[in-house]
């Protein structure tokens, strides 16, 4: 039910944040060709390993400063990676509708005790908006006026839906459909 929700509204996102000290997140900059192993990295609901932190895109593995060029330590791809002693944060959305939501986090560079690394993470809930099916608001401002559907090729597998909302007593709606089979007024 989750993923008919996710797939019929038309945007969703969910936070993701990791704050740090000393803790390792992507473990970057990786290139295209060497291993991805991050240290810190969630789960899409298909049960894959993403290779990018919330606020950025997938396939860069990078995080949100990493993709603007704004990090902490210039030279990495994430502000956590940088392995600063005082609090960083790598965090944004993920918009990405097919991954969501997120289904697990793993976090793997957070120390001992003895060796002050820390980190938190906080995930928001999954917030989705609009409904797909019913997005297309069509306004009448004439009695005579018209709407035109393109073809609808039988045997295929779809649905039409009409839902029409009126202030008018005389109401008539007129359905006509050109075939290979003949014509259709309904």
């Amino acid at each position: 039910m989750m993923e008919a929700l996710i797939n019929r509204s038309v945007a969703c996102e969910q936070k993701l944040g990791y704050d740090c000290k000393r803790s390792r997140l992507l473990n970057t900059p990786v290139g295209d060709s060497d291993n991805f192993s991050p240290y810190g990295y969630w789960v899409s609901r298909q049960n894959k390993v993403m290779d990018y932190w919330a606020g950025s895109l997938p396939g860069s593995r990078k995080c949100e400063c990493g993709l603007f060029g704004v990090c902490f330590d210039p030279d990495k791809w994430c502000n956590c990676d940088s392995d600063h002693d005082d609090w960083l944060w790598d965090g944004g959305e993920i918009i990405e509708k097919q991954y969501l939501p997120v289904r697990a986090l793993h976090f793997g560079d957070t120390g001992t005790p003895l060796d002050r690394k820390e980190g938190r993470y906080s995930l928001g809930p999954l917030e989705c908006d609009g409904d797909v099916l019913f997005e297309n608001i069509v306004t009448f401002r004439r009695d005579d006026a018209v709407m035109e559907l393109p073809t609808f090729e039988m045997g295929q597998s779809g649905d039409i839906y009409l839902e029409f909302k009126t202030t008018s007593f005389k109401t008539m709606v007129l359905v006509h459909s050109t075939g290979d089979n003949g014509d259709f007024i309904m």
